[in-house]
């Protein structure tokens, strides 16, 4: 895809009202969605954002006048990007900088400003409008991505990559699932709501926190590499699947992306958020070897 792509064309060509981050790959998405035609080798793998990224955070708006005044103590300086510009106007955060090179290969765009129509501040109503692809919460029982494989000819062999099979690739097309064999980490923002909750009991408090203790530092809860890092294990697999593999489409998750006031700046929450999933990408590009030039891989997230 050229860097000129444009987000009416993309939405144009998407043809659903998902909310967008970013799409990294080599070929046209009408080229998956379009009408009835032959069997193809194309792939798509869908990566969701769960928590809401920040967007500004993540392509800065450097060239904006604005910029500084309406983030304050959320913006970042613009001599902390100077390496990382792709424009007069926009430039990654450094965090995400892996990444740099897949988009001056003009492999990858970015969709900054691009939402669903919610306007609301709950990410559970926000997530459902983003995986079924209605208009207001609660609208539909099946996900978009289901919804999409009915009009697929040939085997497309779609999968979540997961504990569960989230919303988006859910509904009346019969659909695979696969999780590693050690037992799933606990998502991190539930985590630290349920720390939060029980805080007047001291014996609970100290369990949870050496739980949170050994998701944060990599070790898992179930013996694997688990934690935030889970995610890159999860792009490789992903690619094994897609690349070597009969699947053609596929779903990965990624959490903990609700970060409120201590995401940080350069360094964070967020900024080890953007080195996983920089990570995660390339690690599944460099691993899908040549079919990476008829795959396409969709980043969304709810809000943000």
């Amino acid at each position: 895809m050229e860097n000129s792509y444009t987000r009416r064309r993309f939405l144009h060509h998407l043809a659903m009202g998902t909310g967008g981050f970013m799409v990294a790959g080599q070929w046209p998405l009408r080229a998956a969605f379009a009408a009835p035609a032959l069997p193809t080798q194309k792939r798509l793998l869908v990566v969701v954002l769960r928590g809401a990224l920040d967007g500004l955070a993540a392509i800065i708006p450097h060239g904006d006048r604005h910029y500084m005044d309406a983030r304050r103590g959320m913006a970042i300086p613009f001599d902390a990007v100077a390496a990382t510009k792709i424009d007069g106007m926009y430039a990654f955060h450094p965090a995400l900088s892996p990444l740099l090179e897949i988009f001056t290969r003009g492999e990858m765009v970015v969709l900054h400003a691009t939402a669903t129509p919610y306007r609301e501040r709950s990410h559970f109503d926000a997530q459902n409008l983003l995986e079924e692809g209605g208009s207001s919460p609660p609208a539909l029982d099946s996900g978009w991505l289901n919804r999409t494989l009915r009009f697929l000819n040939g085997p497309h062999n779609a999968t979540a990559l997961g504990p569960a099979t989230p919303l988006i690739l859910r509904g009346p097309t019969k659909v695979g699932n696969w999780a590693p064999a050690t037992l799933p980490n606990v998502d991190p923002d539930l985590l630290a709501r349920v720390m939060e909750m029980y805080a007047h009991d001291p014996l609970l408090l100290e369990t949870l926190g050496a739980a949170q203790g050994m998701q944060d530092s990599g070790g898992g809860m179930g013996g694997g590499q688990g934690g935030p890092r889970a995610f890159v294990g999860m792009m490789a697999k992903a690619a094994d699947f897609m690349g070597k593999g009969n699947v053609r489409i596929a779903t990965v998750e990624m959490g903990g992306w609700d970060t409120h006031a201590g995401q940080g700046l350069l360094e964070g929450k967020l900024a080890n958020n953007f080195t996983i999933l920089a990570e995660g990408l390339r690690t599944y590009r460099d691993r899908m070897g040549t079919q990476w030039r008829d795959t396409a891989v969709l980043v969304v997230t709810e809000f943000g």
